[in-house]
């Protein structure tokens, strides 16, 4: 998903999902990355959060990271099934079918909802990993900021509670968004409860409240532009790719960099 600039256009973030998801499965086939289909801090029974108490969000958001763990778990487990069948089936649609085809009747045809569902979990799961790592360390950790090309390192400074807060109710926000698309998956695979799942509402609304003080500097911190109302990519492709790859793929004058 975190793929370079040059090799995007538009629709190919189906495409990016396919490989992460191949790249994943070899993983699995290698026995370098070890699956888990139990959430480690059991699964969501409630989503009645409150979001001014920064423990009653982080354990919530811990329930959330196993959650996002087992899930991608599961649905490799399940891919992965299919793909043998696929591969190893002489019945049904792969009587007869050459190997070469059965690969891309697969992946391009009969699971390509699988094969982006995989790559969307482990996006999601990562994303929030992430998340928490940078609250959690109240952004100290090392490897959260890079040597830049002329060898400068920034300075790291300690995110002050009243920020920690802040992004901690932006990551509830943020869970609320992923479970919300995949709610009837999660609540079918028992890693979600009904009732947590009618709450997502609520849970929203409660994080939107009481991060709302905070919003403009939240978006001002982030640097986002108060013109950007859209992806940047769907107005100008050299544009984005000058600001965002800094004009390695393409030719502009210096002077406009």
């Amino acid at each position: 998903m975190f793929a370079h600039a040059a090799i995007t256009a538009e629709g190919d973030a189906r495409v990016l999902q396919a490989k992460v998801t191949k790249e994943l499965l070899e993983l699995v086939q290698k026995g370098k990355w070890t699956l888990t289909s139990k959430a480690s801090n059991g699964n969501i029974e409630s989503t009645a959060v409150n979001c001014n108490d920064p423990n009653a969000m982080m354990t919530y958001l811990k329930t959330v990271d196993g959650v996002l763990a087992a899930r991608l778990g599961l649905k490799v487990e399940d891919l992965s099934a299919k793909l043998t069948t696929a591969f190893t089936s002489n019945e049904g649609i792969w009587k007869d079918l050459p190997m070469k085809n059965r690969f891309y009747k697969a992946q391009m045809e009969e699971f390509t909802p699988e094969v982006q569902a995989v790559a969307q979990a482990h996006a999601d799961w990562e994303s929030l990993r992430h998340f928490m790592h940078v609250i959690q360390t109240k952004g100290m950790a090392e490897e959260l900021v890079q040597t830049g090309p002329d060898a400068i390192r920034p300075k790291q400074v300690e995110l002050s509670q009243a920020t920690v807060d802040a992004l901690l109710r932006s990551a509830v926000c943020y869970t609320v968004t992923m479970l919300e698309l995949d709610v009837p998956w999660m609540v079918g695979s028992g890693l979600m409860s009904l009732v947590a799942a009618q709450g997502l509402v609520n849970l929203q609304s409660a994080a939107c409240k009481a991060m709302r003080p905070d919003v403009m500097r939240l978006v001002s911190a982030l640097g986002v532009h108060h013109g950007v109302n859209m992806r940047p990519l769907a107005k100008d492709w050299q544009l984005w790719n000058k600001l965002d790859n800094f004009g390695e793929v393409v030719t502009l004058p210096k002077s406009s960099m």
